[in-house]
């Protein structure tokens, strides 16, 4: 589970580990000096105690660089201090890939999370346990309908959602690794493939787990083969539960159709989902009103380095089909970003069929933000906002305390269509609102 704490933790130890490797490089090339890569490497093992650090240290390559230094030195110190770090990289990358059950009014939910330096949505947030709840006392909401979630993430709303009898449901996303990890998510919630899933993602880890083990002992290992065996071992033995499996024959058409199988299990069906196509999708007129939203700023981009997901497919998961809409759309801590105030409504306006239902659950950091995302729903594009307060359990918080003073609290936000309003509402939500 992760909060706003793990998401600081993560910026900070980057920073950091970023620092120390430059040290190491810069070494490694003959330029720095032997007491400050000592020192380096005695800081970045004392670090390495922590999740967020050893996260950051497999992204900016420590352990290849950690045993280039190894082959490099003789200092007697220095190679001590070589060895505990590695050790102490190869035993976190293996406890990566931690799968939990969670249980919402009785009906549980299998969830793999990945590592938070692969993307926001690869942990499990707070909020998502509130939305889940929510659901779970009110399954009227996604029974018999359509459903897709945005920034889904490890996908515990979608799947509950499925659970509770959607007739379909579409999980959305758009970084590569967190699209990877929800895909497994799926499969070990499907119905009558929960067994061969299950057992497919326990063999993952496992290799998962004795690929990092070896990490100290093998100076050519290289720290991508860890994170990189779980997702095709995975794929591997889906496709042979499957009976699909081996022989590489079959025309085009059978191999892309199995291709996307792999992204399908049940009701659920995983997709690549970039919210910038739904923005260029709107026509000229609702562009233009957007763009001029009263109290958003005139640029929504985001500095370089300031946000943790980059959009990416190289997983090669499906896309969404370009003009499929919904009976509801459900997402969770999708507002955190100035960019996602217009685009999170240009999602809605296109991806919500008229008489639908939107339902967000969101920790508000800040409230110009999402003043700003209700002013675009409804001056610009045409749609009804209703917002509640809402009160996470205290046993759904993070690493922060439940009460961590955000500016807006945690809210529940309903959106429809204006010209086209939903008749069938578990409860009132847009009391006040206009």
């Amino acid at each position: 589970m992760a909060d706003e704490g793990d998401f600081i933790t993560l910026l900070v130890a980057s920073e950091r580990v970023g620092a120390w490797c430059d040290v190491l490089r810069l070494y490694l090339a003959q330029v720095g000096s032997l007491p400050r890569v000592k020192q380096a490497v005695r800081d970045l093992r004392a670090a390495l105690d922590s999740e967020a650090y050893a996260e950051e240290a497999r992204r900016e390559g420590a352990v290849p660089l950690l045993t280039s230094l190894l082959k490099r030195t003789d200092d007697e110190e220095l190679l001590n201090d070589i060895s505990d770090a590695l050790a102490a990289c190869s035993g976190l990358l293996a406890s990566g890939g931690k799968i939990r059950t969670f249980a919402y009014g009785g009906t549980p939910v299998v969830l793999k999370e990945g590592a938070l330096g692969d993307g926001v949505g690869a942990k499990v947030w707070t909020v998502a346990h509130t939305f889940c709840r929510e659901m779970a006392s009110h399954p009227d909401i996604v029974r018999g309908c359509s459903v897709l979630e945005i920034g889904a993430g490890c996908g515990a709303c979608g799947i509950l959602a499925a659970k509770l009898d959607a007739q379909r449901v579409v999980l959305g996303d758009y970084v590569g690794a967190v699209l990877q990890n929800l895909r497994d998510c799926v499969h070990l919630n499907a119905a009558g493939s929960s067994g061969e899933a299950a057992a497919a993602a326990g063999a993952a880890e496992r290799r998962q787990q004795e690929e990092a083990a070896e990490a100290a002992d093998d100076t050519d290992w290289d720290p991508e083969d860890a994170s990189e065996c779980g997702s095709d071992d995975f794929d591997t033995l889906l496709a042979e539960a499957a009976g699909r499996g081996g022989s590489g024959s079959g025309d085009q058409q059978q191999q892309r159709q199995q291709a996307t199988a792999a992204w399908d299990a049940g009701a659920m069906h995983v997709r690549f989902h970039d919210w910038q196509h739904d923005v260029d999708c709107l026509s000229e007129d609702e562009r233009a009103a957007l763009a001029a939203t009263p109290g958003v700023p005139a640029s929504t981009e985001v500095p370089p380095g300031a946000s943790i997901d980059t959009a990416s497919n190289e997983c090669g998961a499906p896309g969404m089909d370009a003009e499929e809409q919904f009976d509801v759309v459900i997402g969770t801590d999708i507002l955190y970003e100035w960019p996602m105030v217009q685009m999170v409504p240009a999602v809605l306006k296109r991806r919500l069929r008229p008489g639908g239902r939107a339902l967000l659950c969101c920790a508000v950091r800040e409230q110009a933000m999402f003043d700003g995302f209700a002013a675009a729903c409804r001056s610009a594009l045409g749609m009804r906002v209703g917002i509640t307060p809402v009160q996470p359990r205290a046993d759904d918080a993070g690493l922060l305390d439940i009460r961590q003073d955000y500016e807006g609290g945690y809210v529940l936000i309903a959106v429809e269509h204006a010209h086209a309003p939903a008749s069938d509402w578990h409860r009132d939500l847009f009391a006040g609102s206009a």
